[in-house]
């Protein structure tokens, strides 16, 4: 009997099996107060995914909880753009195969080992595991000579900053978003919200372009929470006539029409 329990036990999937963390740096050594970049990456078995920060209709976004050295302060991670998966009407936000987060670290005169707790879900079609583990690394020693390459591969990925004009605003059950592209030949197609129970997920996105202006009509979430004051997420476009891909950050005041309750 307990030969057979033990084998039962050896057969249980773990979250690990299916996505496998890593914690890394390209500093050897730091200065008090100077800022670098340490990067959490998932290498994800194929057929499964783990979640953005904000994971859509269902899941659980990756969590870190940092153990630092005294006066040491971790940055919020930064996360690149997630894949849009749907799966029976439902609409998530995540990642397949590998992603890269970031966070920056800022240090103190304090040496010592940096830990993360890392709390996150991976999935696949039928199944869920949550994943617990602590990774730590000592900044200085045994440095991953890929992880600076690693770590600029994922900074470039990340959204950047808009730069052009946006405005949104509430409209009975829709929210409305009005851009307008900083460059000709720039074309909005999708909005990704950075925060969960603003906009309906598997709702078809309405967008009217005119030129390198987009509004996009956005089916407001039948959670949403009233005291919800900006909008925040990743505009996803094209750029002609490359066709390539670009992905903007926004976050602007969500304006309230005329008789709409606060």
């Amino acid at each position: 009997m307990l030969a057979l329990a033990a084998l039962i036990v050896a057969a249980t999937p773990r979250a690990t099996d299916y996505s496998r963390p890593e914690l890394f740096s390209a500093v050897r050594a730091f200065a008090p107060g100077k800022p670098f970049l340490v990067g959490l990456r998932f290498t994800i078995k194929p057929g499964w995914h783990v979640y953005w920060h904000n994971p859509g209709d269902s899941g659980q976004e990756i969590r870190v909880r940092w153990a630092l050295p005294k006066g040491w302060q971790a940055s919020p991670l930064m996360w690149p753009k997630p894949d849009v998966m749907l799966d029976s009407g439902f609409v998530n936000y995540g990642y397949e195969r590998q992603v890269t987060v970031l966070a920056r670290l800022t240090p103190s005169a304090q040496k010592g080992t940096v830990r993360a707790n890392l709390d996150w879900l991976v999935c696949d079609k039928e199944m869920c595991l949550p994943g617990k583990v602590t990774l730590a690394l000592r900044i200085g020693s045994a440095a991953n000579p890929k992880a600076g390459t690693v770590i600029a591969k994922a900074l470039s990925a990340m959204p950047k900053p808009f730069n052009g004009s946006a405005r949104a605003r509430l409209d009975g059950k829709n929210v409305i978003l009005e851009i307008t592209l900083p460059r000709k030949g720039e074309v909005a197609k999708s909005f990704l919200p950075f925060d969960p129970a603003v906009i309906h997920n598997s709702a078809t996105q309405t967008v009217m372009i005119n030129g390198n202006s987009a509004t996009f009509t956005l089916a407001k979430s039948e959670y949403f929470d009233a005291r919800q004051t900006r909008l925040r997420g990743i505009v996803v476009g094209t750029k002609l006539p490359s066709n390539s891909t670009f992905f903007s950050e926004i976050d602007v005041p969500l304006q309230r029409t005329s008789g709409e309750k606060p």
